[in-house]
């Protein structure tokens, strides 16, 4: 997860300039692999837990997820209105979103090496292949937004530090509490 976020945001050292089409096409190829990572996690979750809770964890992760977008701002509201002049401002805000985003990453990685080691190799490969183009995604742009390329590369490796520490966490949670192991991996997914 770190080395592959890492590599990801070292790629902004080669790209002159990321445009429209190469942008929509690394975040299509994450997409991607998440959303098999994850039709994974719910069939893992299917084999060993009950179906309510398989259904009673799901919610819980959409409403989670709805209710995150509902609490936290989004820089596309900044977009139509109010332009944010620091730029400073502008990565602390994609920084946040990221880390924001990869915990909940970190726990579908806890959760599913708690289920076992192939399903936790598993998916940790196909986070990992998706994280680097998240990592050019993160640091990108910062160098748009005027930031040095050393420091955006410095927060796409920072937020795979994110992720490996929420994954260690969730491990330890994990491994303390077995039985919520088929919740966790459907409210993951």
């Amino acid at each position: 997860m770190l080395i592959s976020t890492s590599a990801g945001a070292l790629l902004v050292f080669f790209f002159r300039k990321i445009g429209r089409l190469e942008y929509s096409a690394l975040l299509a190829f994450a997409a991607g692999m998440m959303g098999y990572s994850a039709i994974e996690m719910l069939a893992q979750s299917h084999a060993s837990g009950q179906d309510i809770v398989i259904v009673f964890g799901l919610a819980l992760g959409i409403g989670t997820l709805i209710l995150t977008d509902r609490l936290l701002p989004h820089v596309h509201k900044h977009a139509l209105g109010e332009e944010i002049a620091e730029p400073r401002k502008k990565a602390i805000l994609i920084v946040g979103t990221i880390a924001l985003h990869n915990i909940p990453e970190g726990f579908a990685i806890a959760a599913a090496f708690a289920q076992s080691n192939t399903l936790g190799w598993f998916v940790t490969t196909s986070i990992a292949l998706q994280d680097i183009p998240e990592g050019t995604l993160v640091s990108a742009p910062l160098t748009v937004y005027g930031m040095d390329k050393k420091e955006s590369i410095g927060y796409g490796i920072l937020s795979g530090g994110i992720e490996a520490a929420a994954a260690l966490a969730g491990y330890v949670f994990l491994s303390a509490a077995a039985g919520l192991v088929p919740l966790a991996l459907s409210f993951s997914a």
